[in-house]
């Protein structure tokens, strides 16, 4: 739905990106001339934008800057009284128009500036008539833009593979995305963006995860049907939670307890993945422009109990790692299919998650400093957490 760089013409949108004080930015390409054969302007011109996206609020200060010249943008209205305010919403796109001075149009590229407060601004364009059979020469959108059709199977592919939408609303009793939470956008290699929670967390911690299929519709006009979610603690799936034992729902709302004495003291990354019936994973943060699914937008918590009362098990029988302590690898043998296995430090940080072949997986050493390191088992039918702490001399 949005994009967070500038496009051209209507092959993107604005996406998330103006602001009152800090504007969104389009060119629109006009190649053909702006007069009749008889050189008289266009008899109308009209912009055209979609508005979309629940952050949005009209001002007295909304406006359009059209080559250098302002245009005030009325605010949504609707023959309903008092219901201009819902009319620009996630599901509710609105389409504005505002009439141009022709004088104000040019051949070649026309500068926008949006200055409004957050909504997506999508599908722009002008629009110019003339009377009939007074028309100067046309050049179609195929002809402006000659990799339009290639772009559009390109998102015709990406739409297809969009799963539904899935996030926290509330962790630890503090509402999703408020000021407790401060996001960073790529702070590290393979993470898109994450949320930094401002305070500690403590024993056991309430989430509210909530799940949709609004991008879903809008993208395919359908709704596939939410089969599942995955809670991640360190990029690794500790817990599955079914939300399809009698059906497929396309919208949930569900509570979690999370134990934070299962893991170490220190900085951890919290997560949830959801996937639709067809395997699709979630958008983690739907409203943010550019989102993609399976995104990784973990949470940082600060993890700090003064007790550690869980019931951890000692490694399971049938497995086996090896040798402890050792200089450059510990090798880890067992029926392991059923396992996720990470490799954790002292300090909490992930190091590496495993994939076992043949019941067997191999953890190097020889770039990792000397000192304690903790392999991490979880069971994933059952959530049983087996851990060894091991030693590189």
């Amino acid at each position: 739905l949005g994009t967070e760089t500038p496009p051209v013409g209507n092959e993107g949108s604005i996406g998330m990106a103006p602001q009152l004080d800090n504007p969104g930015n389009s060119i629109i390409p006009i190649p053909d001339q702006l007069k009749d054969i008889n050189g008289h302007n266009p008899t109308r011109a009209m912009l055209l934008f979609t508005l979309q996206g629940g952050h949005y609020t009209w001002t007295t200060e909304d406006r359009v800057m059209v080559n250098g010249h302002p245009y005030p943008v009325p605010p949504p209205r609707s023959s309903i009284n008092d219901f201009g305010g819902h009319l620009v919403t996630s599901l509710s796109p609105y389409v504005q128009q505002i009439s141009l001075d022709p004088e104000h149009l040019i051949t070649g590229d026309n500068e926008l500036q949006f200055y409004f407060d957050q909504p997506r601004i999508l599908n722009i364009h002008i629009e110019v008539s003339f009377p009939t059979g007074l028309a100067p020469s046309y050049s179609p959108p195929e002809v402006i833009f000659p990799d339009h059709m290639s772009k559009l199977m390109n998102f015709r592919q990406v739409a297809d593979a969009i799963g539904p939408g899935v996030s926290f609303s509330e962790i630890d009793g503090h509402r999703f995305l408020s000021a407790e939470f401060e996001s960073e956008d790529q702070p590290a290699p393979g993470i898109d963006k994450w949320y930094i929670k401002q305070t500690p967390v403590e024993g056991q911690i309430p989430l509210v995860i909530e799940g949709n299929s609004w991008a879903q519709m809008a993208a395919l006009g359908t709704a596939k049907g939410i089969s599942h979610f995955e809670v991640w603690m360190d990029a690794v799936p500790i817990d599955t939670i079914r939300t399809d034992a009698d059906h497929a729902v396309a919208t949930t709302h569900l509570s979690y307890e999370l134990d934070t004495r299962r893991f170490s003291n220190g900085i951890h990354e919290l997560y949830v993945q959801g996937y639709d019936v067809e395997g699709n994973p979630s958008l983690f943060d739907a409203w943010s422009a550019g989102a993609t699914p399976g995104a990784y937008m973990p949470v940082v918590i600060d993890i700090q109990n003064t007790t550690t009362s869980i019931d951890i098990k000692a490694l399971d029988e049938s497995i086996s790692i090896y040798p402890n302590p050792s200089s450059d690898q510990f090798i880890i043998e067992g029926d392991l299919d059923l396992y996720d296995i990470s490799v954790l430090g002292a300090d909490g940080r992930l190091h590496e998650r495993l994939q076992p072949v043949d019941g067997s997986a191999t953890i190097e050493l020889s770039q990792l400093p000397g000192g304690i390191y903790i392999v991490r088992l979880v069971h994933r039918q059952n959530g049983q957490l087996f851990v060894e702490k091991m030693v590189k001399y």
